[in-house]
């Protein structure tokens, strides 16, 4: 990760996703999408994004305190991939095909989606016009709600 190789990789990647939205927005034959199917790469994208939210969780924290000025480009850069990566399968993810071509890719995606939405819940910080108290009463009373819909 953050190696010249990876930068460049990731550069691909983000000329795909600009394409690809590009694409989406005008209306255009969305070939990015159509070539990531054909050639199987959804997965491996999918992949990609795992192993990215992994590297932020895992690897950043111990890096992080050691890292000097010249590094905090690529480590943004690690970061941002897996931006990146998310907004690509965003756009390509909108079609049937596809979802189809992920394949089992889609569960681990689905439980990205799943940690990234607890971690919204729990680890984001509540409004400033909010006292802790009622952050706190707000937040049960969404818990509250959300488990008595899911029954």
């Amino acid at each position: 990760v953050a190696s010249d190789a990876w930068l460049t990789q990731h550069g691909w990647l983000e000329r795909l996703n600009m394409q690809a939205h590009a694409n989406a927005a005008q209306m255009r034959d969305e070939f990015v999408m159509e070539a990531l199917v054909l050639h199987d790469k959804l997965a491996f994208i999918v992949h990609d994004l795992v192993a990215s939210e992994l590297w932020r969780a895992r690897v950043l924290p111990l890096v992080k305190a050691q890292a000097n000025r010249q590094d905090g480009v690529r480590l943004y850069q690690v970061i941002y991939h897996e931006a990146v990566v998310c907004n690509l399968l965003e756009v390509c993810l909108f079609h049937r095909q596809a979802c189809e071509a992920v394949g089992d890719a889609l569960v681990d995606l689905c439980d990205y989606v799943q940690r990234q939405l607890v971690w919204v819940q729990t680890e984001a910080a509540p409004p400033r016009h909010l006292s802790a108290r009622d952050a706190a009463e707000a937040r049960a009373a969404l818990l509250a709600d959300a488990g008595a819909g899911g029954s």
